[in-house]
């Protein structure tokens, strides 16, 4: 009967130790998969900050040509 109590013991043991390197896992991919998405949010918007400026460039460049044009 003891014997059966220790290896019950120790299953329960072996059981709770795998869960909590399960829980760890899933806890790691959550943090990797967390820090790919920040970083491909931060990438959309250095994107989105270049296009704006391209845009302004051009904008800018479009209103001066314009007023060049209109003085000669």
């Amino acid at each position: 009967m003891s014997e059966n109590r220790t290896k019950k013991g120790w299953l329960q043991s072996m059981e709770h130790q795998t869960s909590q390197q399960y829980r760890d896992m899933r806890l790691e991919e959550l943090r990797n998969a967390t820090s790919y998405v920040a970083k491909k949010e931060k990438e959309r918007e250095d994107k989105n900050i270049i296009k704006v400026f391209f845009g302004l460039l051009v904008f800018w460049g479009v209103v001066i040509f314009t007023i060049f044009q209109c003085h000669n």
